[in-house]
């Protein structure tokens, strides 16, 4: 920032004669010698060892006296030799302090001891995305500019560099969106045709399609939830919102703050005046298992909920989790 009257910097130089006498090394002033410091104070201490003013310092730095000329308006320099100071302390002790010493030390402690009342304010997040509710990282699909303090950015190699090897388990589950994204709900669909239809389109690569098991969304169009949204008066999938939510919803105590809350919703649908949200998942589930799955997703279900039924109107009579792995729907 800039001084308005006064600018005071402080340099701390353990070894301060030793410090003084390797930026006389660096002597005569060059824009190499600057650069080769590590901060402004040596700066400063460089020049003030060019002063005529700076005899003292060239004395215990060990330099030769040097008589300048031309450097303009004089320098305050002063050498404060601290040890009598603190031998003068230990004499006195702290009693001899005056009240008004005391009374001074007692303030200065107390505004150094301060703190910033509101820290917790200023560690939140301007971005969530509904993914971070149940822990796993940002939902890259929205968020891209979303970056959160606490989750650790890895980049993979590119494929041409590894050769080629099998997708896992988060890029067949995002295979198996994909193709839930545009697949109709009908329950007798040629799905092979659906798949080539979106790699003609660049949709989808041909290695996500053959990672893609099209018996597991057979199963699901023939379920009883895929002929429930058939019924349904309003469908929407891959719904993307962006809402101002408050803090202290998903952060106790920052009722006062708002945050930005994001999402994709797999699917949704309206019938009745009221709301089912469906989420699919790929997880690898067992009925030992669910309990704790539905644990694990519950906030990311509700946090769709609200949003939902905030930008809708509409009240969320049904939150519904999809498991591929066991052709299962369970509600949360």
């Amino acid at each position: 920032t800039r001084a308005r009257e006064k600018l005071i910097l402080t340099m701390a130089l353990p070894d301060g004669a030793g410090a003084l006498s390797r930026l006389g090394e660096c002597l005569p002033i060059s824009p190499l010698a600057l650069e080769q410091q590590q901060s402004v104070g040596a700066w400063i201490l460089l020049h003030a060892l060019t002063r005529p003013e700076g005899g003292s310092f060239r004395a215990l730095a060990g330099i030769p006296e040097e008589h300048l000329d031309g450097l303009g308006p004089a320098w305050d320099l002063r050498w404060v030799d601290g040890t009598g100071l603190s031998q003068a302390r230990e004499v006195s002790g702290p009693s001899a302090d005056s009240p008004e010493e005391e009374t001074a030390d007692r303030a200065l402690a107390d505004r150094l001891a301060w703190v910033y009342p509101h820290m917790a304010a200023a560690d939140l997040p301007s971005k969530l995305t509904a993914t971070q509710l149940k822990g796993r990282e940002k939902d890259r699909e929205i968020a891209e500019e979303t970056v959160q303090p606490y989750a650790r950015q890895t980049f993979a190699a590119p494929r041409f560099l590894m050769g080629q090897r099998p997708l896992d388990g988060a890029e067949r589950g995002t295979a198996i969106h994909l193709v839930m994204q545009h697949v109709p709900l009908q329950e007798k669909v040629d799905i092979e045709a659906v798949v080539e239809d979106l790699v003609e389109r660049r949709l989808l690569t041909q290695e996500q399609a053959d990672a893609v098991p099209q018996g597991v969304i057979r199963r699901f169009l023939a379920s009883p939830l895929a002929e429930e949204l058939r019924q349904a008066e309003e469908l929407q999938r891959e719904y993307r919102f962006s809402l101002l939510v408050s803090g202290g919803e998903y952060f106790p105590g920052l009722d006062g703050e708002e945050v930005m809350l994001q999402g994709v919703v797999d699917l949704f649908a309206v019938k009745d005046g009221a709301v089912t949200v469906v989420d699919f998942k790929t997880d690898y589930v067992t009925a030992a298992t669910l309990p704790e799955k539905l644990a694990l997703y519950r906030p990311q279900l509700t946090a769709y909920s609200t949003a939902l039924e905030k930008i809708l109107g509409l009240p969320v009579r049904k939150k519904v989790l999809y498991f591929f792995s066991a052709g299962q729907a369970a509600e949360v």
